[in-house]
């Protein structure tokens, strides 16, 4: 064993009362790699990854997850309605702008992992606003995926914009969305006092019209 790698493991704040946490399935040689990337980068070795956290209560594991180069798919199942299986996507897409053409290839080896499931999401930093005339936002509106109409997550001072996104495709309808920054996190930029992160949490409510199929 290499005595300069380090053992990495999810962090214990990720360890919520009624929670399951699922972070990217990466053998550690790979949580080093991207350690020593950082300590590069921004001068820390420390490793960075996507995260998700659902109720222990309503969800279930089904399978194990998949990862991905920019962040991987859970695959879950409704405790009280067994039929109801999700599959959600935590991504990180390239935030370069030379990469952004890129994003389509991305999003559609991310939609096959989804596979076929009642209702799936692709969530997450997208960098960049997707829209009309957007590589990302067109690819996700040609597959019929929906967006919820989240607020402004990231500001440069005096320049908000929507770089955080939830898509969905499958039978939700969207009840409430997070909104805008306030006026002074926008004029002021990304983080500032009351957000300590480059990026404010975006966030939906969701709901569901289920049928089942006849037994009979």
């Amino acid at each position: 064993a290499n005595p300069n790698e380090l053992v990495w493991s999810k962090p214990t704040w990720l360890d919520l009362p009624g929670y399951m946490c699922e972070i990217h399935p990466n053998p550690n040689h790979k949580w080093e790699n991207f350690a020593q990337r950082n300590a590069r980068v921004v001068g820390k070795r420390v490793c960075t990854s996507t995260a998700l956290l659902y109720k222990k209560s309503s969800f279930e594991q089904v399978v194990p997850s998949k990862g991905f180069l920019c962040g991987f798919v859970a695959y879950l199942r409704a405790k009280d309605v067994p039929d109801f299986e999700i599959s959600v996507a935590n991504a990180h897409l390239p935030g370069d702008p030379a990469k952004f053409d890129e994003h389509p290839s991305v999003l559609s080896a991310i939609n096959k992992l989804l596979g076929r499931r009642t209702l799936k999401f692709i969530c997450g930093d997208f960098n960049v606003e997707c829209g009309p005339g957007n590589a990302a936002g067109d690819w996700l509106s040609e597959q019929s995926f929906q967006e919820a109409p989240t607020g402004t997550t990231w500001a440069d001072p005096g320049n908000p914009l929507r770089l955080d996104h939830i898509f969905f495709q499958g039978p939700a309808k969207v009840q409430a969305v997070t909104g805008d920054l306030s006026v002074e996190e926008a004029a002021n930029g990304m983080p500032c006092a009351t957000c300590p992160s480059d990026h404010q949490p975006a966030s939906a409510v969701l709901s569901c019209e289920l049928r089942s199929a006849c037994r009979w």
